[in-house]
């Protein structure tokens, strides 16, 4: 499948049957700690991940989770085609922005406000993502958008918000532009 959900304890326990080294995917991941803490080495750098911090994994980046018995969380497994399936694709602009957003922030903090919404969402992405059934990528879809939008919102509305550089304010308007104009000027 283009997108998997599942919890930190089942992605470790994947991971161990397959080798606990350094490995990287061809998928994005995100994982969302949301209890205990651990430490993810991503392309020789080391990460501390404690409670309710998200962190972002790049296509093709070699990294190890090491894991502590106490940790609880979720793991989000997607692939660039997830973001255009069918009826319902993300937008452009939300596409660019997702990549903008974990560009500039590979650990995101969230806010304990927010948990409970956004654990509602992993939790119903994980029910949907285990259930057989004929809309089930479309569902996945929007309750990972959803999830997405509370991510992006958190970092608006973070003291100081969105920091963005020159070049991510011109990608920015290229991608609203495109997703504008582009069936006309295609």
């Amino acid at each position: 499948l283009p997108f998997r959900a599942q919890t930190v304890n089942e992605s470790i326990q994947a991971q161990d049957e397959i080798d606990g080294s350094p490995h990287s995917n061809k998928y994005y991941e995100m994982v969302w700690l949301t209890h205990g803490h651990g430490k993810l080495r991503v392309d020789m750098r080391e990460y501390l991940i404690e409670r309710n911090t998200i962190f972002y994994i790049k296509p093709n980046e070699t990294h190890q989770f090491q894991a502590q018995p106490d940790m609880e969380g979720f793991v989000f497994s997607f692939t660039d085609s997830f973001f255009s399936l069918g009826q319902y694709d993300f937008d452009l602009s939300c596409h660019a922005t997702l990549y903008q957003v974990f560009g500039e922030h590979r650990v995101i903090r969230i806010p304990s406000e927010v948990e409970t919404t956004l654990k509602e969402s992993a939790l119903n992405m994980i029910r949907e993502h285990e259930r057989p059934s004929v809309y089930k990528m479309d569902l996945l879809k929007r309750y990972f958008k959803i999830f997405l939008i509370y991510v992006m919102r958190t970092l608006e509305e973070a003291p100081g918000g969105t920091e963005y550089s020159r070049e991510t304010a011109l990608i920015t308007n290229f991608m609203e532009l495109l997703e504008k104009h582009f069936k006309e000027k295609k």
